[in-house]
């Protein structure tokens, strides 16, 4: 009986100790789940900054193209505005 008493209570301590370890890592990971999103943020946010320069200097550049071309007078503005996929009152306005 004392035999089965110990062994039953070395059940519940290894149970114990089982629950602890894994409600520590679970919250350790739901620790690093949160700092890993932040992360995932932070990048996301420097990626689409890059990005949204990227595009304006391909668009600064699209007009400057458009411009030295208006310049030569070869071309219409209708026909840069077709080329360079610009509203025609932007390229007359240039």
């Amino acid at each position: 009986m004392a035999y089965n008493a110990s062994m039953q209570a070395k059940w519940d301590w290894d149970n114990a100790v089982a629950y602890a370890v894994d409600a520590a890592v679970e919250k350790a990971l739901e620790e690093e789940r949160a700092k890993t999103a932040k992360l995932l943020e932070q990048e996301r946010a420097k990626v689409a900054k890059v990005e949204r320069a990227r595009a304006e200097k391909a668009e600064a550049e699209k007009l400057a193209a458009a411009r030295s071309i208006k310049e030569l007078g070869i071309l219409t503005n209708q026909q840069i505005a077709e080329k360079f996929n610009l509203p025609l009152n932007v390229v007359e306005g240039l």
